[in-house]
Order: structure tokens, then C-alpha cells, then sequence
């Protein structure tokens, strides 16, 4: 039996755009004295991460900034990289709607010209488990019209989520002991979609293997926090919002090593598999979630449930 539990939350980092604006008497926009929008930034460097740790969640190492005039042209465009703490300092013009949006921790420049291709923009994974700019991020504010003394907070949504297991042992049978050996994703995107909800379309679009741990870094797992009941271990992935057939369904895999007063498994572990997804709506990860799941073998430990 599998229960699920999901979290859902902004994160709480943020870019804060902070306006000052100056009157101006002329009936034709004076080009040199237009009020300046000051875009304020602070963001972590620090050391890049190795392959298959967890990523740091409120990272930020790059940052793509847009803002688009009411027609959805891009107006300014800001790239700022790792390394110090940057300020910009944006001419936006008082009585004029503006629309926001960022790209964050994707490690390259963003290039765009309107902001309808927002909706086809999309982020690749060289790796499923490489996360050296932290996790990727996004912002969209909608059009905000501009005025003397406004602050504009650019909350960030991750395009991943969270998934942490932990393992019920309570109902196993006298005897029965399950020591977990690896835990990894399986059919894990290889990209997503940025400003728009975001699914595998097919199984050439996910790496077979993802995220995964294995011995020392699964090993909370086998670690009792109180009665049976395990410490957590988490993996983490791209949104994959819902599930066609099942070969783009993303699922979690354990390996364990499994003693019974029948049964020892000899060469190799036992696989467990079960697919994610809140209960009713089928197999599907949205992004910005944390999953906390608890996995409850019963009895021998080897049936279907």
C-alpha cells in the first residue's frame, strides 16, 4: 500500500523590483528623463555540485530577465550571471502595463523576442541527475501597470519536485527484513515545458533511469525514526504533469535486499515499483511539489499492494 501526500508552495526567494519616478511636466515623453525601474538581485554561488547529489533548492546562478511592453514585445532583456550581487536599473515608463517573467538557473542565454514564445520555451537536461546551476526556476507576473512607489515581487516556481520515501516496516511478518540497496526514478523527462503545464509525449522523451542513490546515500532508509518507520530519502525530477500510456508514466524503484524465514534473495536485489501520482487524478508529477510518500510492505512483503 502506497499513501501520498502533496505540499504545494512558492519559493520563498525572490527578485524585487523596486520603482522610483520622477514627474515630468512635458505633453511628449522626454526620452531623457524617464523614471528608473531599479531591479534588485540576490542570489547564492555556491561550489557547483557533483552528479547525483541532491540539488540545493533555493540556489539561484543565473538569472534570464524580460519585460514585455503591453503589445508583448520585449522592451528589456537582463542576463545576469553567478558571481556577485547584481543591480539593474530598468527606464520603464509611469502609466504603461508591463509584463515580467525570469529564467532562472538554466545556464545559458534565454533569446526572446515577444512574449508568445514564452509558451513554447523549454528547458533540456543534458543528465537526469546534473544540477550544477541548482534546480531550474520561472517567473511570470501578468501585466502590472507602473506607478510611483510600486514593488513588484517575482515569485519563483520550481520545475521540478521533491519526492520523499520512506519505508514502513511495521507490518512485515516475524522474520521477514528488507534493507534497501538503491532507489532511483524511472521515466524521468529530459526537459519541460517553462510557462506551461508539461508531460512526456512519448518514451524517447524521458531517460529510462533518473535521479537515482544508491548505498550510503539511500541508507536513511534503513535507519528506524520510530517503531518501523524509516527516516526519509529523496529524489527529485521535471514535471511530468500527466500520464499517456504507461511507458511515460514516472515511477519510483527500490532495490532490496529481502530475508524471509522461506526466502533469501541470493543474486540481486528484488524490485519494487510503483508509479507517482495523487490519488484520483492518475500517474502524474506537477512541478513545485513535494511528494511524501510512505511505502508499507505487509506480511512477507511480496505481494501486489
Amino acid at each position: 500500500m502506497v499513501r501520498d501526500k502533496i505540499l504545494r508552495g512558492f519559493l520563498k526567494v525572490g527578485i524585487i523590483l523596486c520603482t522610483t519616478f520622477f514627474p515630468c511636466g512635458c505633453t511628449e515623453p522626454d526620452y531623457n528623463a524617464m523614471p528608473i525601474e531599479t531591479v534588485s538581485v540576490l542570489f547564492d554561488t555556491q561550489s557547483l555540485q557533483c552528479r547525483s547529489i541532491d540539488p540545493e533548492e533555493n540556489k539561484i546562478s543565473d538569472i534570464n530577465l524580460f519585460v514585455f511592453d503591453e503589445y508583448g514585445r520585449l522592451e528589456k532583456t537582463v542576463r545576469i550571471d553567478s558571481g556577485d550581487t547584481r543591480r539593474c536599473d530598468l527606464a520603464l515608463t509611469t502609466g504603461k502595463r508591463y509584463r515580467f517573467a525570469a529564467c532562472v538557473n538554466f545556464g545559458y542565454m534565454v533569446d526572446i523576442a515577444r512574449s508568445r514564445q514564452l509558451q513554447d520555451l523549454k528547458f533540456h537536461l543534458a543528465y537526469p541527475d546534473e544540477y550544477r546551476n541548482g534546480i531550474p526556476m520561472y517567473s511570470d507576473t501578468g501585466y502590472i501597470m507602473i506607478h510611483k512607489g510600486l514593488q513588484i515581487h517575482l515569485k519563483l516556481i520550481r520545475l521540478m519536485s521533491k519526492i520523499s520515501i520512506r519505508l514502513d516496516r511495521s507490518r512485515l511478518s516475524e522474520g521477514v527484513e528488507m534493507s534497501i540497496a538503491g532507489m532511483r526514478i524511472g521515466n524521468c523527462p529530459r526537459s519541460v515545458s517553462v510557462f506551461s503545464e508539461s508531460c512526456a509525449e512519448s518514451s524517447d522523451d524521458c531517460f529510462p533511469l533518473g535521479f537515482s542513490k544508491d548505498g550510503e546515500q539511500c541508507s536513511a532508509l534503513n535507519r528506524m525514526e520510530s517503531g518501523g518507520l524509516s527516516y526519509p530519502v529523496s529524489v527529485y525530477m521535471l514535471e511530468n504533469a500527466h500520464g499517456g500510456s504507461e511507458a511515460m508514466h514516472s515511477y519510483i524503484e527500490l532495490d532490496i535486499d529481502y530475508i524471509s524465514p522461506d526466502l533469501v534473495s541470493m543474486d540481486g536485489h528484488l524490485k519494487y515499483r510503483f508509479y507517482i501520482g495523487e490519488s484520483g487524478k492518475g500517474p502524474g508529477v506537477e512541478r513545485n511539489c513535494h511528494y511524501k510518500i510512505t511505502v508499507c510492505p505487509e506480511n512477507d512483503g511480496l505481494n501486489d499492494d
